[in-house]
Parts: structure tokens; sequence; C-alpha cells
């Protein structure tokens, strides 16, 4: 089943710039982002290649099945993306009984001495992550990071899913609010969606970095429904060979996503790498801006000249 929406049921009697603009970047960084993915994957095929270390060559095959170059290219690769790369080569260790003549402390400190070696020659001779440095740390409190997260990608569904949620909505709110004010409230969301994740998981020394622009999508979908909850939103949904275009009510839209994230947060059973925090975190601060800013002129904005119903 696909089910996404793409557009308000509204004619804009302009074009929104900076959502335009936003999406422009989002698309050109992960294009960056492949990059430079690509001749990281190309250095690490070339140094395992290149590589005859036969006790590397047994790491490699107990942690991955088989000792190959494309194994062997993928464990390095994992090493090069991870955020703190000698944390993974400590729970590689610990996960994995690799020689079985030593005991298991010995053979551990064997593995964490060969991956440490073989990642260190490996790193020198190739360009950092971008990924990884535009992604949010929580317990950095970067707030250049929080910028700069917020329009990187993990992959291509990411930012296509991202990019469709984000213009549906984001799209009349610039026309209704302003192209500055529009742009302040784009920043707004992304620092203030990013601190609510630190704050949350500070804590948790194995929370994970973020990134992606959902945190503020959520936030345009919470500011929209504010001010014009009735709105009818033009959805895209296929099940199987059963294909239409649905027009659903706003309010019901931010009703669903916000309630099955705030479901999903609080589930014991529930497991993914969502930023879920970011998500109702989001969601709540769009509202709040709506109700701090916007709340004497919602009368005024369904009548507006900026905004024209389909005829």
């Amino acid at each position: 089943m696909l089910f996404f929406p793409y557009k308000v049921d509204i004619n804009l009697t302009r074009w929104p710039v900076f959502t335009l603009l936003v999406c422009a970047l989002c698309i050109f960084i992960y294009y960056q982002q492949y990059k430079n993915q690509l001749v990281i994957d190309k250095a690490a095929l070339s140094y395992c290649k290149k590589n005859k270390d036969k006790l590397f060559g047994v790491v490699v095959e107990k942690i991955t099945g088989a000792n190959n170059q494309r194994n062997c290219a993928n464990l390095l690769v994992s090493l090069h993306l991870n955020s703190k790369p000698e944390i993974k080569i400590d729970d590689l260790s610990q996960d994995y009984h690799v020689f079985d003549s030593l005991n298991f402390a010995q053979g551990r400190a064997l593995v964490v001495e060969l991956l440490t070696e073989q990642y260190d020659r490996f790193q020198k001779s190739v360009p950092k992550p971008l990924t990884t440095q535009l992604m949010y740390e929580p317990r950095s409190f970067s707030i250049q990071n929080m910028l700069t997260a917020v329009v990187a990608h993990g992959s291509w569904l990411h930012l296509v899913g991202n990019l469709f949620f984000f213009y549906a909505f984001a799209a009349s709110a610039e026309i209704i609010v302003g192209s500055f004010a529009f742009l302040l409230i784009v920043l707004a969301l992304a620092v203030g969606t990013n601190i609510a994740y630190s704050v949350v998981v500070f804590s948790d020394l194995a929370a994970l970095p973020t990134l992606g622009l959902s945190g503020v999508v959520m936030g345009m979908i919470g500011l929209f429904v504010f001010m014009i909850p009735t709105a009818r939103i033009r959805c895209f949904f296929w099940l199987l060979v059963f294909v239409r275009i649905l027009r659903i009510p706003a309010w019901i839209l931010a009703l669903w996503y916000v309630g099955w994230d705030v479901f999903q947060l609080y589930s014991q059973t529930a497991a993914s790498n969502v930023n879920l925090v970011a998500h109702v975190s989001g969601a709540a601060i769009g509202l709040l801006i709506g109700i701090i800013f916007y709340r004497n002129k919602r009368p005024s904005i369904t009548g507006s000249k900026r905004l024209r119903k389909p005829t």
C-alpha cells in the first residue's frame, strides 16, 4: 500500500519560493552525500584488493561470513560511516570470538588491534563521510549541525518522502505567513526539534545521531492545521490495482500522523530508527507558533486573497 499527501486543495496565487529553495537544497545536499559515498566505496574496494594481511582476512571472514573484497570493503565503510568507529570496533570484538586458539580476552584484544590498525590506514586515504559531518549528535548541542542535519538524508526514499510531505503543507504555509516569517519558522523548527531530541536522550549514551527534514515537516503540519484545519489535502492512494486521489481534511491527517507517532514513542514494543521525538516536538512547536503569533489572524486567513480554493 502507498499513501501520501502531496498538495493542499488550494490554488496558490504566487510561487512558494522558500519552500522550493528548501526542497532544492535538500536534493543538492543528498547528491553531494551520494557522490561522497561513491568515492568512499571505491576507495574501500581498492584498499581491500591490495590488502594481504591474513589475520585481518580471518577477522573479515568471522564478522561478515566470507573473506572477499566486497565484505572487506563493507566492513571498513561501516566503520568509516560510524560517528564513533572506536566504539563500533569494541562492539565487534565482543560480538565475535574470532581466534579459537586464543581465550576470549586475548582474541578480543587482537581483533581490536587488527581492526584499529587497518581502519587507521584506510581512513587516511579517503575523504571524511559527508553524512557523518552533517548529522546532529544529540549530546553536542551544535547549532550548526542542527541546521545541516535537517537538509541531509539517509537515503533517496527518506529524501523523497520528506519532500512530498514538506511541499504539501509548507507551500501554503509560506504564502499565508510570508516568506521571511516562513524562513524564521523553518529555522526555529530545525533548532527546536533537535534541542528537544537532545533533552530527551541526553542521559542515553547509546542515542543515535539524527538527520532529515521530518521534524520541520511535522512542524509545518502543526502550523498549517492550526491556521486552516478544514482545508482538504490531496493524497495519493495505491493498493494493488486500486488507485485513487483522496481529499482529506488537514486536521484528520494531522491527528493520524501525530497520534501514530505519539503511540510509537510511548509503545514499549515499537522499534524504529525514526526520530519520533523530533516528529512529536515538531508538531507541538508548529502548533505553538500558530497559537502565539497567528491566533488573532486565523479568521482572516481562509478568505485571504493570497489563497484561492480550486474552481
